[in-house]
């Protein structure tokens, strides 16, 4: 069967050659089932429409390991607009089905060891802030 592309609807996909997929862009795979195993994550796109956003056809900086673990069903969710600290200060703070993380804005790996609970990231902020 030929590739279908899909449009990703939400959070970040990781196709199996490790390549990223943001919200918003289009990618092509082999499965034919993708909306229904992933219902409101992705969108068929058909083939004689234009995509909503160029195909991201060059591979992404390659996954490390312990990224492979973050749940790549719904991938980690942005959630930096809830703490006004970290916004100020160039800090993303993401959640995933672990928990909170907080990390510089020009980094890839979280600053704290292990996840956060929500009540505990304004603390952390501040701690690494001070």
């Amino acid at each position: 069967m030929e590739a279908q592309l899909y449009e990703n609807l939400g959070g970040q996909h990781i196709t199996p050659d490790g390549t990223r997929v943001e919200h918003g862009k289009t990618f092509h795979s082999d499965d034919p089932n993708l909306c229904k195993k992933f219902p409101n994550k992705f969108k068929r796109c058909h083939i004689d429409a234009p995509p909503a956003q160029p195909v991201n056809s060059t591979p992404a900086t390659p996954v490390a390991e312990s990224e492979k673990a973050v749940d790549e069903k719904s991938g980690p969710k942005d959630v930096t607009d809830e703490f006004l600290e970290a916004a100020k200060n160039d800090l993303v703070v993401e959640k995933d089905s672990r928990g909170w993380h907080v990390r510089d804005s020009d980094e890839t790996e979280a600053i704290n060891n292990k996840p956060l609970k929500k009540k505990e990231v304004a603390d952390f902020i501040k701690k690494y802030l001070a």
